[in-house]
């Protein structure tokens, strides 16, 4: 299985934290979505930002809020099913395509193909085609001169 970037893992990471300070008890595809657009640096995040996506925006189109219960603060890292889901996704769409690493890119056509997750919801509410998304991430890796060049950090 493809090793995840280091980018990948500070998203996670971040996402892991951003659920930890809001109480909530697992990592959602909303969480990924939102740390994804603020990877300012990497592809995926330009391609959202084409479409006029932007943390503040996600945060206001988000449908329902997860539930928020108290846990300790050394809580694990735990994913919600469809997080889950996608994170799978993301390493299988990256072997299929030999790229030796799962970049920010592979996790958010993942979420693309997750119809019924948080995050795409949230960008079908934005007026956010997830096709149209996916038709542009899918040319990006398709280009590997483009695409290798920023998937490795």
């Amino acid at each position: 299985a493809p090793q995840l970037t280091r980018r990948v893992c500070r998203i996670l990471s971040a996402a892991w934290l951003r659920a930890w300070r809001q109480r909530h008890d697992s990592i959602d595809t909303g969480h990924l979505l939102l740390e994804l657009v603020r990877e300012s640096e990497c592809c995926a995040a330009r391609i959202l930002s084409e479409f006029r996506v932007t943390g503040w925006r996600i945060r206001r189109a988000m449908p329902t809020r997860l539930m928020s219960f108290a846990r300790p603060p050394n809580a694990a890292f735990v994913t919600t099913a469809a997080c889950g889901r996608a994170l799978d996704v993301a390493a299988r769409d990256a072997a299929d395509l030999n790229h030796p690493r799962v970049s920010a890119e592979h996790l958010l056509l993942a979420l693309l193909q997750c119809p019924d997750c948080r995050a795409t919801r949230t960008l079908r509410n934005l007026h956010v085609q997830p096709a149209e998304v996916c038709h542009r991430l899918l040319r990006l890796l398709a280009d590997d001169a483009v695409y290798l060049g920023s998937a490795n950090k």
